[in-house]
């Protein structure tokens, strides 16, 4: 089993939903997520929005915000931009990891919003699976 490395930009909704589903998915812990900047999240949390659009798949979602860092970047097999603007601000010799997936992002208060990018990327965690 590949490990897979989601990156977004703070690391408390695309990438962590990513990393959940991936892991629920396998049954597998072969996933992991962090972001370029987690420190902009002030509160240092996954919102609850995010955690109950989880819940309704059947994933009960934990964890905070994790920076992205060299050995996370050099242990994985793949590592998927969660973000158009990821790749650019990675370090070139991981370039050959990068698989872009340009998922949209939104704010936590919007529950509607939530759920479709919740889906957009449980899809593209199978497809990926599936490959």
């Amino acid at each position: 089993m590949n490990k897979i490395l989601f990156v977004c930009m703070g690391n408390v909704f695309r990438s962590q939903i990513a990393e959940a589903y991936y892991n629920f998915y396998t049954g597998c812990d072969y996933a992991k997520s962090a972001g370029l900047r987690p420190q902009d999240n002030v509160n240092n949390y996954i919102p609850e929005t995010v955690k109950e659009a989880m819940l309704e798949v059947g994933i009960d979602m934990q964890g905070q915000p994790k920076a992205l860092s060299k050995s996370a970047m050099g242990e994985a097999d793949y590592i998927i931009a969660m973000d158009r603007r990821i790749p650019a601000e990675l370090p070139p010799e991981y370039a050959g990891k990068i698989i872009l997936w340009d998922t949209r992002d939104t704010t936590a208060d919007k529950r509607n919003d939530i759920r479709e990018i919740r889906d957009f990327i449980i899809g593209n965690v199978e497809k990926f699976i599936n490959m």
